[in-house]
């Protein structure tokens, strides 16, 4: 009797990461089952999944029914949800959804991902990182462009990674932008390249650095921070110069193109770790 394949569930958002994400479990051979949400997926992703089921934001209890129906022992989340979009009205949910939000009471990234995991959990289905299962996207090293740090980089990268962390610990985002000493745009809910964009702006596009790391206490299964080829255009557009990554605690989707990219714009991308910047 032939075994049947381990289904594996995408619970996608937008963005490349979902498609990364099925092309990589499918080689591995898993039967894969995502479960897409409309006005933020790419609809080519049913292009590489077994089966793709398409719902409209906070439809929680659908979420656990379609992996439940296909039998899904694991599931990621994969991809970015507009909170612009949430803030216009696009949310809406069946029964589960609106009983979670008033058990939780807040609109909190961190705090809705985890009570999300919480329920796919007590659903028998286990929340990984989907990142696990893409190789070498999250780089360990100290550097990754041809170019490292200028010492004026640096030191806007240390006053950078301090404001970063502090954002992340009121959990408004992960992303600010550092010109001349000073911290010149700050991420919220317009997401990391709409900040990186007004940062180009309000320092007249002189090498503004990005800094972009993960939150203190933050779910990594849930909300990696992730950066790919459209964050080095937005970053030449800002007239950005570098790039701060979190060392082991940041995807970056599909790298050889990145580093490519960052090194043709000679824009440096380099990596820190908890306790480079005097404990930060």
């Amino acid at each position: 009797m032939e075994q049947r394949s381990e289904t594996f569930g995408i619970v996608s958002g937008s963005g490349i990461f979902p498609i990364l994400l099925a092309q990589n479990l499918k080689q591995a051979g898993k039967r894969v089952v995502a479960v897409a949400h409309y006005g933020e997926t790419s609809h080519s992703l049913s292009d590489y999944v077994d089966r793709c089921v398409w719902i409209r934001l906070g439809q929680l209890g659908k979420i656990i029914k379609v992996l439940k129906k296909e039998r899904a022992s694991r599931a990621a989340f994969a991809g970015g949800i507009s909170r612009v979009k949430m803030f216009r009205g696009s949310v809406l949910p069946d029964r589960r959804g609106l009983s979670l939000l008033w058990r939780v009471k807040s609109v909190k990234d961190d705090v809705i991902l985890r009570a999300l995991a919480e329920e796919l959990e007590s659903e028998g289905i286990e929340v990984v990182s989907g990142a696990d299962y893409i190789k070498d996207c999250v780089p360990v090293c100290n550097q990754l462009t041809t170019r490292g740090l200028t010492e004026y980089e640096a030191f806007q990268a240390q006053i950078g990674w301090k404001a970063a962390k502090k954002i992340g610990e009121e959990d408004i985002g992960q992303t600010v932008v550092v010109s001349n000493g000073m911290v010149v745009a700050v991420e919220a809910v317009e997401g990391t390249d709409e900040a990186i964009l007004r940062g180009g702006k309000l320092s007249s596009k002189r090498g503004a650095v990005v800094v972009k790391v993960s939150k203190p206490h933050q779910d990594l299964r849930l909300d990696l921070p992730t950066i790919g080829v459209g964050t080095i255009e937005k970053m030449k557009e800002a007239g950005a110069t570098a790039l701060i990554l979190e060392k082991g605690k940041t995807m970056i989707l599909d790298p050889a193109s990145v580093i490519r990219e960052a090194d043709e714009a000679g824009i440096a991308i380099a990596l820190f770790e908890e306790g480079d910047f005097g404990g930060a």
